[in-house]
């Protein structure tokens, strides 16, 4: 067997398969951008705007919370060092 048919018929099968493998990951690319819009579609049927506004009301407390407890403790922290 001639070395340069080897040689191109390996080339050629890799050609091939890279081929396959470029079109089966555009599919999977093209499927999983369709199912992302699908998710985005439930998420935004599944949770309401009235309950939205209350979960960002109760997270916005328990922010301002923490965030007085982090001015007390740097505070004190400044009283003790002075």
């Amino acid at each position: 067997m001639d070395p340069s048919f080897v040689l191109s018929l390996f080339l050629g099968i890799s050609g091939v398969g890279g081929g396959i493998f470029a079109y089966v990951g555009k599919r999977f690319d093209s499927m999983d951008s369709r199912l992302d819009g699908l998710e985005t579609t439930l998420h935004k049927d599944f949770v309401r705007k009235d309950e939205l506004v209350t979960m960002i009301d109760r997270l916005e407390q328990q922010v301002q919370r923490i965030d007085e407890k982090l001015d007390r403790i740097l505070l004190n922290g400044r009283h003790l060092s002075s």
